[in-house]
């Protein structure tokens, strides 16, 4: 299944507006949120069952390694709630761009 583009926009809405709000507190991580790169699509798991897929990219490992130790599943539960998305995974990952 391919997700529509009315869909992206809405993701991408509240991805950027109300879901960034959520980590005001954390400078750098809202900033990165605010900013970044996504990339959505799906993906299917098993035949017939399908997940939304989305990656957001970072500026470097550092970042990304930090964010996957001691945010990425709150933020993927949080974001799945407050877009009401079922069969979400949320990664990060390094702009291709700006690997070293």
């Amino acid at each position: 299944m391919i997700i529509d583009e009315k869909e992206v926009n809405r993701i991408e809405q509240i991805w950027r507006n109300d879901f960034a709000l959520l980590y005001e507190d954390k400078p750098r991580l809202y900033n990165q949120i605010k900013t970044c790169t996504l990339d959505i699509g799906m993906t299917e798991i098993e035949p017939g069952i399908e997940m939304l897929v989305i990656v957001f990219y970072v500026q470097n490992e550092i970042q990304c390694s930090w964010i996957e130790r001691n945010v990425l599943f709150e933020m993927q539960d949080r974001f799945a709630a407050m877009a009401e998305l079922d069969n979400l995974t949320l990664s990060v990952d390094v702009e291709p761009s700006k690997e070293s």
